[in-house]
């Protein structure tokens, strides 16, 4: 899990929706980019119309599915230090607005694409998905394995959440029925696309 944020969200003009004539052409491009992933799936892109890019002179550079999302807060298991980050820091103003310890909105994020040496335009995009809706965060669910990890957090601008908060870490479990072993490897080996909709 990867924790975007900001404290004073802003619209960037070279974000918009995608628009539909350019569906066809960019699910190819997601194919393509996700193209050594298991599990991946078109079928919550373009959900609502949630996808979100950024343009220069019509052409698109980089983009994803951004669905806001709210989740009432029952318990935060971690460490000892994220419990009392969770009682204590949640009550300063600047914490707060960002983080709210009954309920946290969100953009949740998957989908994501970009074109070589344009992934610096992915803020921008999780930004102005949070200004269009009212939100302050924007969480990421990504394989580790993936070099999508490496190239959003060497961006660096991930906000106060994320250095507040340790990323969360979860597994992917598979049951693999009928499957030969050279069939199963490829699960452990290749990383694994994650929808934003199975984790919400």
């Amino acid at each position: 899990t990867t924790l975007f944020s900001r404290y004073n969200p802003r619209k960037h003009p070279n974000v918009s929706i995608i628009e539909e004539s350019e569906k066809a052409a960019h699910l190819e491009n997601l194919k393509e980019f996700y193209s050594r992933y298991t599990f991946y799936t078109e079928q919550n892109i373009y959900y609502r119309d949630y996808y979100l890019v950024w343009k220069e002179n019509g052409e698109i550079l980089a983009g994803c599915q951004a669905n806001p999302e709210v989740w009432e807060l029952i318990d935060y298991p971690g460490s000892r230090m994220n419990q009392i980050l969770m009682k204590y820091g949640t009550r300063l103003p600047v914490v707060r607005k960002i983080f709210d310890p009954g309920y946290q909105k969100f953009i949740a994020i998957e989908g994501i694409w970009y074109k070589e040496g344009c992934e610096k335009y992915l803020f921008d995009i999780f930004e102005t998905a949070c200004e269009k809706h009212g939100y302050n965060s924007a969480v990421i669910w990504l394989d580790p394995k993936s070099p999508i990890v490496n190239k959003v957090r060497s961006i660096g601008r991930l906000g106060i959440i994320s250095k507040l908060l340790k990323p969360a870490e979860g597994d992917i479990r598979v049951k693999f029925n009928n499957y030969r072993e050279a069939e199963k490897q490829v699960y452990y080996e290749q990383p694994a696309y994650v929808s934003c909709f199975d984790m919400t």
